[in-house]
Parts: structure tokens; sequence; C-alpha cells
């Protein structure tokens, strides 16, 4: 019975494996790095030097305090952000003015107490769960996140 179950094994560890070549080949295909994973590399600030085309950014678990317009300006294409384990107190949400298709904010597990709203309508994903708000606070512009999922 064991020399039965081998083959199925086999055929299961191989179909993991083009999942997982596959999966990266079509995530990288366009010859440009998309995602990027910047996490817990003691970060105090965004680096200027990602790349342009960046669509998915991972900067959890750094140090970064706050965030400027000029830090985000720049990456038109991301579509994924995630600020989470941070020390962010203050956000404007105008930083994200120039990225208009992002979709997926993380600011989870930050030190925010403020923020300052901004319209934005393309979020799908906004957590700002364990954070230091006194209140949530509510944007008049929260009521326009129609597409607004979690």
């Amino acid at each position: 019975m064991t020399k039965d179950k081998e083959p199925i094994v086999k055929s299961f560890h191989f179909v993991c494996l083009m999942i997982i070549i596959v999966g990266t080949r079509i995530q990288f295909s366009d010859g440009n790095e998309f995602a990027v994973d910047k996490s817990k590399r003691g970060l105090i600030h965004v680096p200027k030097d990602l790349p342009l085309k960046t669509k998915v950014l991972d900067m959890s678990q750094n140090y970064i305090a706050e965030l400027q317009v000029s830090d985000m300006s720049f990456l038109s294409e991301l579509t994924v952000l995630r600020l989470s384990h941070n020390r962010i107190q203050l956000l404007d949400l105008s930083v994200f003015k120039f990225n208009q298709d992002l979709e997926y904010l993380d600011l989870s597990h930050n030190q925010l107490q403020k923020i300052s709203c901004h319209p934005i309508v393309s979020f799908r994903h906004l957590d700002l769960s364990f954070n230091d708000f006194k209140a949530l606070p509510i944007c008049k512009e929260f009521g326009n996140l129609s597409q607004l999922n979690f």
C-alpha cells in the first residue's frame, strides 16, 4: 500500500512546485519588479530608490513615524501598501493623492491618533485596527468608499 501512495505524493509535490514556479513567473513577467519587500529593515523613512513600477510594497515592522507626499508620489502604480507595525502617529490621507490605484492599505498596529481626511475612492481594504485612536475618525470621504470590502 505504501508503494501506491508514493506516485501520489510525488505528483502532489510536482504540482506544488509548478504552482510556485508559474506564480512567480506570472508575478514578474513584465520584466520589472512590481513587488518590493522592505519589511523588518529598521527603516525610519520610505526609501527613495524604489522602482517606479512598484505595485505591491511591504514596509511593515519598521520604525517609520510619518509619511510625506514626496514619499509616495513617485509610486503612481502602487496598488498594495503594508505599513503595519510601524510608529505612525498622524496620517494625512492626502499623501496618497498621486496613488490613484491604491486599493489595499494596512496601517494596523501603529500609534495612529489622528487622520486628516482626503478624498480617496479606490480603497477596497483599509485596516486601521490596533492603533491609539480615542475615537475612530469618521471622515465624510469614507462615505464615498463604495468599493471598500474591509
